[in-house]
């Protein structure tokens, strides 16, 4: 099982994750030509998708889905698209589609079973009509994808236990969004419960969430202005030395692509 980080951040999210029964697409804020592009940096052949999922209605995160869906329904790829109801409701992109899309509300805490995998979805806070992390089970590995949440709900701390890959927000350094030249309404909302988890909140977050199983950590979210791949990767190494754990750690880009696969060490 492998997940593939196309893209993170606030121009642009998508990420792969790669199971032997299929793969599913979490979000699509990228062009076609540059989702294409990530796919083949990756090696990562798209009509192996079986299926999209989508944390919430933000354009950064579903605004290129309707150009990628007609992209992929031109080569004979037309995926089901499953979201909340709220998520759905609220993307007028699926109105634009020009595709036979099937949309699928999902609950929360519902399992959804696609590509011979296990999704469930989990409540996060954010400023959107109903956002959601997910738990994926698939051969026996478990992925937890967390982003676009201002604190770490108890749903998402209970279903992120026990997983094999984390990939988490890890969105400003505190000090560096303080001093940054955002304004400060900006500045409020970044640091509120409905905005972005900083660093130092996904580190003392993530403390009981390390497991046996744990092998690598991945920063997701990354703000251009106000935090450094530096300063993720140190802190969550830091964090993981003080439990004696030896797992990976990591910072996804909004401009590279990032492949971890929860086997290799």
């Amino acid at each position: 099982m492998k997940i593939h980080v196309l893209a993170s951040g606030s121009k642009g999210n998508a990420t792969i994750i790669e199971g032997s029964g299929g793969s599913l697409l979490i979000d699509c804020g990228l062009s076609y030509k540059s989702f294409k592009a990530r796919c083949v940096d990756v090696g990562f052949d798209p009509k192996d998708l079986v299926a999209v999922v989508l944390t919430h209605e933000h354009n950064d995160h579903v605004g290129g889905l309707g150009v990628c869906m007609r992209g992929l329904a031109r080569e004979g790829l037309n995926l089901p698209v499953y979201a909340t109801e709220p998520t759905l409701h609220g993307a007028r992109v699926f109105s634009e589609t020009g595709v036979a899309t099937q949309l699928e509300a999902a609950p929360l805490n519902t399992v959804v079973k696609c590509a011979g995998m296990e999704v469930v979805g989990f409540k996060t806070s954010h400023n959107a009509a109903q956002p959601q992390g997910f738990r994926i089970a698939c051969d026996g590995v478990v992925v937890g994808y967390l982003t676009d949440s201002g604190f770490m709900t108890s749903e998402a701390a209970e279903l992120l236990r026990d997983c094999d890959i984390l990939a988490l927000e890890s969105n400003h350094d505190l000090r560096m969004l303080r001093t940054g030249s955002y304004p400060a309404y900006l500045k409020e909302h970044i640091a509120s419960d409905k905005g972005h988890l900083s660093n130092a909140q996904v580190n003392e977050a993530l403390v009981p969430l390390i497991s046996n199983c744990l092998k690598a950590v991945i920063g997701m979210h990354l703000s251009q202005e106000n935090n450094q791949p530096a300063l993720v990767r140190d802190a969550f190494a830091a964090t993981l030395a003080k439990q004696g754990h030896p797992a990976r750690v990591y910072a996804a880009s909004q401009f590279m692509a990032l492949t971890v696969e929860a086997g290799v060490s």
